[in-house]
């Protein structure tokens, strides 16, 4: 279910940052995810990856932009329902790949320090859905949603910083496949993650 795209527009990203800005922090996260809400009925816990281009375009030293891109995997669901007193067992995943950029906020020369973004977000919704009845598919969407993130930045050595923190994820009303039916829901899903910096100067 994983995009092919993802190591393509990963370094076209990186690459674009690098002739945006002087400087740049590139970081790599990792963490689990939980779906959230009505998703809840579709998938189960996942994890996600990321590479994050931090870019000092504005004169302000705490407001920067944001660039990213990752793939979250959500954990396979599986659910039983009796048409015409026939019990139908039936499983979906979801995975979600794509990009966003934003703002970020960080209060600068702190060797600890609070960190707050806010993105827009691109991405394909990967769907993959099985029935007891024999059906089975994949769909593919391409939707907008809205990601937040917030946590804390360790300095580990100059140039280099440790992140940990706590991201909400939303891309509101998402066709999904439930009991060969296609609803419409809200896909949320909140999560926390660990990932390492580096920092960049040309």
């Amino acid at each position: 279910m994983y995009s092919k795209r993802f190591p393509f527009v990963a370094l076209c990203l990186l690459c674009l940052c690098l002739t945006q800005a002087a400087l740049a922090d590139i970081g790599i996260r990792g963490g689990v995810m939980y779906p959230r809400g009505d998703y809840k009925d579709f998938a189960k816990s996942g994890w996600r990856a990321e590479i994050t281009a931090d870019v000092n375009m504005f004169s302000m030293p705490f407001l920067s932009t944001v660039i990213a891109f990752n793939v979250a995997d959500f954990g396979k669901k599986e659910s039983s329902w009796q048409p015409e007193d026939v019990t139908v067992t039936q499983e979906s995943k979801t995975a979600i790949t794509g990009g966003g950029v934003g703002l970020r906020f960080e209060p600068p020369s702190m060797a600890i320090r609070p960190f707050g973004e806010a993105l827009v977000r691109l991405a394909s919704i990967e769907q993959d859905y099985e029935s007891g009845l024999g059906g089975s598919e994949l769909k593919s969407r391409t939707k907008i949603g809205y990601q937040v993130n917030a946590g804390l930045k360790f300095t580990l050595a100059p140039k280099v910083g440790l992140e940990a923190g706590a991201t909400w994820l939303t891309f509101p009303n998402c066709k999904m496949t439930d009991k060969q039916q296609e609803v419409e829901i809200d896909i949320q899903a909140f999560g926390i993650f660990a990932g390492l910096t580096l920092g960049i100067g040309l």
